[in-house]
């Protein structure tokens, strides 16, 4: 209460001293890049930049058409193709432009290390990023609220290796969408785990949800368990937090701004690879 109150107060007091002129420095823009690889699938990284604060659609493309993508994986480098956005279906001042290859040319192996490079306009971002062994898992438990469908609670039975490790954690509903199998998301999350070699079970509380997950004609539910980096659970937990809604709250003017981590040296967004672990639950 007491911040809104100091934010009208100084913003009376900027309103009596007539008109304000503010002198703000001219936009350096910034390479944007989000690339969520994962061992044994094609690989896809987005690539943009960065608009002024005040310029519209009109004049401020976030695509990054042209640029040169590289990606080495153990020291031997691959030239990822653009993907044109008439092949995306998507406009170039919303969107991200697509570099990548398919697996059939290039798949990740589960040992790998794995670096980016990116040119653009003249400026040059690098990243890296290593994978992971898999977490295996054993067995997991869906628990249902007895009064809300919504709320759940997810065990996992794993060998979780020693020291921290970050994992998305995925699960889907196997169903018949207009007469063809299909895995429909109805949970996910992002989870840290401090382990010691052993044995032992997690549990998430109501992880976020995508969809309702009763639906009729389920024949099983798939977990995936992605063994993930320290840079991408940092960097989800900062967009959870930067969301609209904290706690189940709306935010409201005057709350403090979250800072989204980066591992992309000289730019900004997120490089990283995961290895996969899947179990299914048969209804």
């Amino acid at each position: 209460m007491k911040r809104h109150i100091a934010f009208l107060i100084c913003s009376l007091v900027m309103w009596s001293c007539g008109e304000v002129v503010m002198d703000l420095p001219a936009h350096d823009w910034r390479i944007v890049v989000e690339s969520y690889l994962s061992v044994g699938d094609s690989v896809v990284v987005r690539v943009s930049q960065t608009s002024p604060y005040n310029q519209g659609y009109s004049g401020s493309y976030v695509g990054a058409s042209n640029a040169t993508v590289i990606l080495a994986v153990d020291e031997s480098e691959h030239l990822l193709t653009e993907y044109p956005y008439s092949a995306t279906g998507q406009r170039p001042y919303l969107y991200p432009t697509l570099y990548g290859l398919p697996k059939s040319v290039l798949s990740i192996p589960s040992d790998a290390a794995l670096s980016l490079r990116v040119q653009y306009k003249g400026k040059e971002v690098r990243a890296a990023c290593n994978v992971l062994p898999r977490t295996r898992i054993e067995s997991f438990r869906i628990i249902e609220s007895p009064t809300d469908s919504f709320l759940l609670d997810l065990e996992i039975f794993a060998a979780f290796p020693p020291g921290a490790s970050y994992y998305l954690v995925e699960g889907k509903s196997e169903t018949l969408f207009n007469g063809t199998p299909a895995l429909l998301p109805f949970f996910y999350d992002v989870v840290r785990v401090a382990g010691d070699g052993s044995r032992k079970t997690i549990v998430l509380s109501n992880p976020r949800r995508e969809v309702v997950w009763r639906v009729p004609g389920i024949a099983k539910r798939v977990l995936f368990l992605r063994r993930t980096d320290k840079s991408f659970y940092d960097f989800d937990i900062a967009l959870k937090a930067q969301s609209s809604e904290v706690g189940g709250k709306k935010k409201i003017l005057g709350t403090d701004p979250v800072m989204i981590p980066t591992n992309i040296l000289g730019g900004v967004g997120i490089f990283t690879v995961a290895n996969t672990d899947s179990l299914s639950l048969l209804q």
